[in-house]
């Protein structure tokens, strides 16, 4: 079953991963395998987030007390680069 999510998660494009991680945050569902696959392709495609990713993405991750350095360096990069596409409302998510 591992195999089969790390598989799946290869897959997941940057809405997939940001839905994905803001649903397990919204449900309070910590599956610590799943969740460890899925900050690897958080990382591997922060750079084709949008705002609306990287702010799903950032109050799912501080939800879930996420403490991976790697993910927080990432998002915050994420942010500042794409700080001038933010609607009020995303910037006030990821605060």
């Amino acid at each position: 079953c591992q195999a089969l999510n790390s598989l799946m998660i290869r897959e997941f494009k940057p809405q997939d991963c940001s839905v994905t991680v803001w649903a397990m945050a919204h449900l309070a569902y910590v599956n610590s395998p799943f969740l460890l696959h899925l900050v690897e392709q958080v990382l591997a495609q922060i750079h084709r987030f949008g705002s609306q990713d990287i702010s799903n993405t950032a109050w799912a991750s501080a939800r879930l007390l996420i403490r991976d350095s790697r993910l927080w360096t990432a998002l915050s990069a994420a942010a500042q680069e794409a700080m001038p596409h933010f609607a009020p409302q995303k910037i006030s998510n990821t605060a």
